[in-house]
């Protein structure tokens, strides 16, 4: 166990750049948006800035009716939610080029020589970097997302503050950050499970391919993909690719971003952020229910446990 945390922290040091500060980084650019939004409301006057559904948010938070507070509690909680997503669309890019570099670059610079010399198997290091794509990244992200949201919210509070309004009953009353913190951090495991076959396929891609891995990844399932469509134009392979496609290239492509369960047939169970009622807590139920009882899912799940012994099984004959 000390050896899998030992190998953690190592792919965390190696890949904290992506990591660590492409979050920061995403977090930082929202909030200076933020900042330049409410200072040229300012300078326009108190009537300016936020608009949420047609009514700016100066005029919904001075009328303080229960309409508009869920209005603007609705408001606040997307941009909340809104920052989780920008953070978790960069965080794809990051993942996907770490994956595919992660036993890939070891091999070109003939580090995994002196890797393997450690006391420790090539399936603990496959599954240590597979652990940091889906769990140690995500949470890394999760919590810079939690933090630039915090400071969205105090942002938000000196604006009212500036038009002469409670921050405590304008702001923090209507919003449910609590509730946004719950639904994306539960995110982070149910993406995990959904994710394993775009984990397994990218690292075995980086296990054997001599050049390019990303033309392998992308490349060969496209290809497939497109010679399944040609022999449907064809009607010889019918409704065939329309299957493979969904099923199959995007899962194995984009099934790390979260929520990506949802655009696949009879799914439909993604996480709304609506504080006018319970329905955060009701949908996030219903997310974990409708993935884990899913066929599809668990599919996905050997699936990626077969490519991920490939990997180990690769990552040893070549390294030897």
């Amino acid at each position: 166990m000390n050896a899998f945390v030992t190998l953690l922290r190592r792919e965390y040091q190696e890949n904290r750049a992506g990591f660590l500060w492409t979050p920061i980084v995403v977090g930082a650019v929202f909030t200076l948006l933020t900042l330049v939004g409410i200072a040229a409301a300012m300078v326009k006057g108190p009537k300016a800035g936020l608009v949420i559904d047609g009514v700016p948010v100066s005029e919904l938070i001075g009328r303080l009716g229960p309409e508009e507070l869920a209005k603007l509690g609705g408001g606040l909680d997307v941009a909340l939610g809104g920052l989780w997503v920008l953070v978790q669309a960069a965080l794809y890019f990051v993942v996907l080029f770490y994956l595919l570099g992660a036993l890939f670059d070891e091999r070109r610079d003939r580090s995994v020589l002196f890797w393997k010399s450690l006391p420790v198997s090539d399936a603990k290091t496959v599954l240590s970097k597979a652990a940091s794509a889906v769990f140690v990244a995500p949470l890394i992200a999760w919590a810079v997302s939690v933090a630039f949201g915090l400071v969205f919210l105090v942002v938000l509070s000196g604006y009212a503050l500036w038009l002469g309004l409670n921050p405590v009953t304008a702001i923090w009353g209507p919003a449910s950050p609590l509730s946004v913190l719950a639904a994306t951090f539960a995110m982070v495991p149910l993406t995990a499970l959904w994710s394993l076959p775009m984990v397994g396929w990218m690292l075995l891609c980086s296990a054997f391919a001599g050049q390019r891995p990303l033309l392998w990844a992308i490349g060969l399932p496209a290809l497939t993909g497109l010679m399944l469509t040609w022999l449907g134009v064809l009607r010889v392979f019918r409704d065939g690719a329309e299957f493979y496609w969904q099923h199959v290239f995007l899962r194995l492509t984009t099934s790390i971003l979260p929520g990506s369960w949802s655009w696949f047939d009879g799914a439909g169970f993604g996480i709304g952020f609506d504080p006018a009622s319970t329905s955060i807590a009701a949908s996030l139920v219903s997310a974990a229910q409708s993935l884990v009882t899913n066929p599809a899912t668990w599919i996905g799940a050997l699936v990626g446990a077969v490519l991920l012994a490939a990997s180990a099984e690769v990552r040893r004959r070549l390294g030897d």
